[in-house]
C-alpha cells in the first residue's frame, strides 16, 4: 500500500506542474527546446503544436493517474514512473547553466529538485516497507 504522504506529495506537485506549463507557454519554450523541435520534426508538425499535444495529454493524465494510484497493485510502480518527471525537468536548470542565461521554464523548474527529494525519500520508504527492508 502506498502511504498517504506520497499521495499528498504527488497532489502538491500538481500545482507547480500547471504553473510551470504557463511559464513555458508565456516564455516561448516550445520554440527553443530541442526535444520540442525534434518531436515536431518527427511528426511533421510545428513545435508549438507538438508542445500542446504532448502537454495537454500529460496535464489531463495527471488527475487520472492519481485515481489509478488508488489501485494497490500498480500504485507503487506508477508512482515510480512519475518520479522520472523530476529528473527530466532538471533540463531547464541544466540549459540555463549551459547558456548562462534564463531558459524558458526555469523559474518554476527550480522547485522540482526540492519536491523531488521529498518525493524520492517517501517513494523509497514505500518500496522498503513493501519488501520488508528498513
Amino acid at each position: 500500500m502506498v502511504s498517504q504522504r506520497l499521495k499528498n506529495i504527488f497532489l502538491l506537485t500538481l500545482i507547480p506542474i500547471y504553473i510551470h506549463g504557463i511559464e513555458e507557454v508565456v516564455t516561448g519554450f516550445p520554440h527553443v527546446d530541442d526535444f520540442m523541435k525534434f518531436g515536431a520534426n518527427y511528426f511533421r508538425i510545428s513545435p508549438a503544436q507538438f508542445y500542446w499535444d504532448s502537454h495537454i495529454i500529460f496535464w489531463i493524465s495527471l488527475p487520472l493517474l492519481y485515481l489509478l494510484f488508488q489501485k494497490k497493485r500498480i500504485a507503487l510502480l506508477l508512482f515510480s514512473l512519475f518520479g522520472i518527471f523530476f529528473i527530466v525537468e532538471l533540463h531547464h536548470i541544466y540549459k540555463a547553466i549551459y547558456f548562462k542565461s534564463y531558459y524558458p521554464g526555469l523559474l518554476t523548474a527550480l522547485i522540482y529538485p526540492l519536491i523531488g527529494v521529498f518525493y524520492y525519500q517517501e517513494l523509497l520508504r514505500n518500496w522498503r516497507k513493501k519488501y520488508g527492508r528498513n
